[in-house]
């Protein structure tokens, strides 16, 4: 049973680049929603292909007057896409949408109804089935399972050290995501810039005012696929350890202290544990840093305060992936003749 009256407004955003193979089934399970989103507005960022021409068809025949496309000026990417979009809407309820998935028909329901019965939550994470480029299902330990068995419906409260988005990928994936008015609000404090991603933001905030919350139902169908922008767009800084992996440590701790400037600026004593707990992450980053530009093995050792972090986030073998790492790129400095201290 719904708990919604019609004072309730559902907003969906969803971001589109070059996404025509996909958005057609993704457009069909928004409209088929067994509770109808009061707007959906879609954002495309320049598209190349068909995406603009299939999505305004597909209003014209098949959605309601509260669907809406707009066409970005130029370029922006998805990270600022997605903060530009968010930025515009006003919904109660504000759902994250990506092109290439499919939804699960009773997500808002479900998900909506959920919010509502919880004054303490300002965001919803749910669990997510793997499916493939042809809508196959990926089998991903007992995730298959049907809901009696392993998806009850469940709702727990998340801490901010289950997230930490950055450093360490949960599964909350920003396309589970459904947040409540209250945490958008706090968007335009933050200085949004090339490090950030909307679901990080989102996720990180939410458990730093103590609001959370997962929910143990299967919402979408995420597509596994090679041109996922997450996976194009970030996949080749992670796998390249030697040059390349000091650039990504910079790009997380850049994020973590873009994203704690902005919690200061709303109130860093409303959860004083948790943001002490980023403080001392934010140096463990710094750290990290520090032993690959000096590529010193008295650096690696100062790690070892951090090692519960090792253990919680990156594993116990990273920190010694890190000295591997560390001797590899001394070794490949001293032998491009860079002094090495």
């Amino acid at each position: 049973m719904s708990r919604f009256g019609n004072n309730i407004k559902i907003s969906v955003i969803m971001c589109t680049y070059c996404g025509e193979k996909y958005i057609k089934k993704q457009l069909d399970s928004l409209k088929n929603q067994t509770l109808s989103p009061t707007e959906v507005k879609i954002y495309d960022d320049r598209s190349t292909d068909n995406t603009v021409e299939i999505i305004k068809k597909y209003i014209a025949e098949n959605a309601p007057d509260s669907w809406s496309i707009f066409i970005n000026k130029e370029n922006k990417g998805w990270r600022l896409n997605f903060y530009d979009a968010l930025k515009d809407c006003d919904g109660d309820i504000v759902f994250f949408c990506d092109q290439d998935d499919i939804w699960h028909l009773d997500k808002i329901e479900v998900m909506s109804n959920a919010l509502l019965a919880n004054p303490d939550i300002l965001l919803l994470s749910s669990e997510k089935y793997l499916i493939d480029s042809n809508d196959k299902k990926i089998p991903r330990y007992r995730k298959l399972k049907s809901y009696g068995k392993y998806y009850d419906f469940k709702v727990r409260k998340c801490l901010l050290y289950e997230n930490l988005q950055v450093i360490h990928w949960e599964n909350y994936l920003g396309c589970t995501l459904a947040a409540k008015k209250k945490l958008m609000q706090y968007l335009p404090l933050f200085q949004v810039n090339e490090y950030f991603s909307h679901d990080g933001w989102a996720l990180n905030l939410a458990a730093i005012l103590d609001g959370h919350y997962h929910i143990t139902y299967p919402s979408i169908d995420y597509r596994i696929h090679e041109s996922n922008s997450s996976i194009s767009k970030s996949g080749s800084i992670i796998t390249n350890v030697k040059l390349e992996k000091g650039k990504w440590l910079r790009f997380q701790s850049n994020y973590l202290t873009s994203f704690f400037d902005g919690v200061k600026i709303i109130d860093g004593k409303k959860n004083v544990k948790e943001v002490k707990r980023l403080e001392r992450t934010i140096q463990f980053m710094d750290e990290r840093i520090k032993l690959f530009e000096k590529t010193n093995l008295p650096g690696w050792i100062s790690l070892l305060k951090y090692f519960d972090l090792y253990i919680k986030y990156l594993g116990i073998d990273q920190y010694f992936i890190d000295l591997v790492d560390t001797l590899s790129l001394r070794k490949l400095l001293k032998k491009e003749n860079v002094i090495v201290k």
